[in-house]
């Protein structure tokens, strides 16, 4: 096998195992933009879940106040104290700059359910009122009727959010951001499922390596007679002759970095202090 061939083979195989870097279970934090309802555990029917997703994103939408629902099969990593809080950090929610919204989280092996409100939401989802939405909810959540238990949680959240004062805006905290403390894992077929683009990447990539492999083998049936180490093959007997030579000056080239200034807390982060419920004071078994 000549050197040539064996280079294409090594590239060949590398681009193999990059694919199947691929292939590999991803970390992933953010939720797709318009997705307010999450059913890892399949609680939920697709028609269910869609009809849920939408209220919640009409709710949200109108009162520029995120509204989330979020089911699971276990913690997730977390503790119960920590539950719903790590859930909306890992998630990355809230409406806006400010991060404004009121999770319900529910892991249903273990029948525990919580809330917690974040932002300017958490000034009218005060402790009492999570607590008297999930005591609602939980009546259908004993029967196993998620659906039932969802759609009283959004409607007593709307109607929280509509007749007590809410009203969207940028807090300012004094603590430093809390950071996430778990992720969530998805499998091949589903992160491909939400990332299509991805087909398109690979495809571009390996067509990329097969046209390199292809111009190769071209390359290497071609005779060359010997390689030259300069030009003066190519040039006739006095057929350059430089007169002068001449400096001109162009300019000057600067480059500059940006350095990032912290100018305070708001923002860029979840702070502890910025949430409501949720941390073991609201949380329950059913």
């Amino acid at each position: 096998m000549t050197k040539i061939m064996k280079r294409i083979c090594s590239i060949l195989i590398a681009a193999v195992a990059a694919l199947a870097l691929i292939a590999a279970p991803l970390n992933v934090h953010a939720i797709e933009e318009g997705t307010y309802v999450i059913d890892k555990a399949g609680a939920l029917s697709d028609e269910q879940l869609s009809q849920l997703n939408e209220q919640a994103k009409e709710i949200s939408s109108q009162y520029e106040c995120g509204v989330y629902i979020i089911v699971t099969s276990d913690y997730e990593g977390s503790s119960e104290d920590n539950y719903v809080r790590d859930l909306y950090k890992n998630n990355e929610l809230g409406y806006g700059e400010g991060k404004a919204g009121v999770l319900l989280g529910i892991d249903i092996n273990d029948r525990y359910v919580d809330m917690c409100a974040y932002g300017a939401a958490s000034d009218v989802f005060s402790v009492s009122k999570i607590k008297d939405i999930l005591s609602d909810a939980k009546q259908s959540f004993a029967n196993d009727d998620w659906y039932g238990g969802f759609l009283t949680y959004l409607s007593e959240a709307e109607d929280v959010i509509a007749n007590d004062g809410y009203s969207y805006y940028v807090p300012t905290y004094t603590d430093n951001p809390s950071p996430a403390t778990n992720t969530t894992q998805l499998t091949t077929k589903e992160y491909l499922q939400e990332n299509p683009g991805i087909y398109f990447l690979c495809a571009t990539a390996l067509g990329a390596v097969l046209a390199f492999a292809i111009t190769m083998i071209m390359r290497s049936r071609l005779k060359n007679i010997g390689i030259r180490h300069s030009a003066a093959g190519y040039i006739k007997e006095n057929g350059v002759q430089l007169t002068g030579r001449y400096d001109y000056y162009l300019g000057t080239t600067v480059s500059r970095v940006h350095i990032q200034r912290d100018h305070g807390n708001s923002g860029g982060g979840y702070h502890d202090s910025g949430f409501s419920g949720g941390g073991g004071s609201t949380g329950s078994h059913f």
